[in-house]
């Protein structure tokens, strides 16, 4: 009988290498030169210009403020004080009409930063406002005009977006399970990493990158998580700060799903220097509702955002799937294997809640010969004689990934 031929194995990268999007803090990046007036300098308000100008901005501030947007959650709108939501609706109004010099009855520099930031973390759909380089404002007395930045022509962002909500509507078409939200948002997080390459360019911060270009940075994966969510009717926030060990900043998601809300990381979750070893395009569930205290780790979000507190573990990819283990025991990850390798699974994944078990599964699998047994029941199974594997780890998340042909 001929001898098997045992493990042409290889193994992967076992320390996570975080990194970060530059410019996803919107006005950082996008307001240019902002700068005072004097009131003398603006058009007289006894001048027939002045006049007209005087009655616009008493026809703004006498104008009732929408507090509910139809298909849009605003998060951080709803946070907003009566104030700052007036200017956040003037803001979001201009921009939606590509204005390019938008009146705002405040002259207060940091209210008008605030309001800007809110309304493009608020609306993905805004792709024209973001990477596009310096917004201006000119402030007054008692009054500012606001002159955004747009990457493209009204007429170029107009076609732009009918394109965009024409494959956002084939995706949601394939991907939407209307009894099951969990399965939804999975599906959603799956297709992003599928369809989108880690690439800077001109769009990489909003959902033309994603949606058009196939490339983009972190900003542009969370807005386009965020974009497809709330199109479904997922309640979705679009969250910035900064990844550990970078100087960079990082953008990503926090859902809510069956009444707790989840942290999701779509670009952590796109690694293809890790996964493409195991099999094409495969995504890395474990940035898809991750356990709270190993993510808060790894990401720290922006000071002065307020944010839904995440403490929830049902909805982890791991524990819906009988696959994440408290304690280390040979007997039962070995019948876990024969369990997936009889479910005809290519990538075997599983995670334990602690370091120590953790430490005693790489000890096991790698030095003790628990990896050979596997992969001999493998090659049983399949009536292989060899058998060429990849095996591998995220350490600080305690997770292991086995591929295999």
């Amino acid at each position: 009988m001929k001898k098997k031929a045992l493990l042409a194995g290889a193994g992967l990268v076992l320390v996570l290498s975080m990194f970060g999007c530059a410019g996803v803090r919107e006005m950082a990046e996008n307001v240019g030169t902002a700068f005072s007036e004097t009131v003398e300098k603006a058009p007289h308000l006894f001048s027939s210009g002045g006049r007209e100008l005087k009655r616009q901005i008493e026809e703004l501030e006498g104008a009732s403020v929408q507090e509910e947007m139809p298909g849009h959650q605003e998060y951080y709108f709803h946070q907003a004080d009566e104030q700052e939501k007036r200017i956040y609706r003037q803001i979001q109004s201009g921009i939606e009409e590509f204005e390019t010099d938008i009146l705002l009855t405040t002259a207060d520099d940091d209210l008008i930063d605030r309001a800007y930031q809110k309304v493009l973390m608020d609306h993905p759909e805004y792709f024209w406002a973001q990477n596009a380089g310096n917004t201006r404002k000119i402030l007054y007395t008692t009054y500012a005009r606001l002159q955004p930045g747009y990457n493209v022509s009204s007429q170029e962002a107009r076609s732009q977006a009918e394109q965009i909500e024409e494959l956002a509507d084939e995706i949601l078409t394939e991907v939407d399970q209307k009894d099951n939200t969990y399965l939804t948002a999975r599906l959603i997080y799956e297709r992003i990493i599928t369809d989108t390459e880690y690439v800077q360019n001109e769009n990489d911060q909003n959902i033309a990158g994603v949606f058009l270009q196939h490339e983009a940075v972190c900003a542009g994966y969370a807005r386009a998580f965020q974009y497809l969510c709330e199109r479904a009717g997922i309640e979705c926030i679009y969250v910035t700060g900064d990844a550990r060990d970078t100087v960079e900043g990082h953008a990503w998601n926090i859902i809510r799903l069956d009444g707790e809300y989840y942290y999701v990381d779509v670009t952590y979750g796109d690694m293809p220097e890790f996964s493409s070893s195991l099999e094409e395009n495969q995504a890395l569930y474990d940035y898809f509702c991750p356990f709270p205290e190993e993510y808060e780790q790894l990401v720290t979000p922006d000071a002065g955002l307020v944010l839904p507190s995440c403490t929830a573990t049902a909805n982890n990819y791991y524990v819906r799937n009988a696959s994440c283990f408290e304690k280390f025991d040979r007997t039962m990850l070995y019948n876990y294997f024969v369990r997936q390798i009889d479910e005809k699974n290519r990538v075997i994944h599983f995670k334990y809640t602690n370091r120590e078990a953790y430490e005693r599964a790489k000890s096991e699998l790698r030095e003790n010969g628990l990896l050979d047994e596997l992969a001999g029941y493998y090659m049983d199974y399949y009536g292989l004689d060899t058998l060429n594997y990849r095996y591998g780890a995220l350490d600080e998340l305690y997770t292991f990934y086995v591929g295999m042909p």
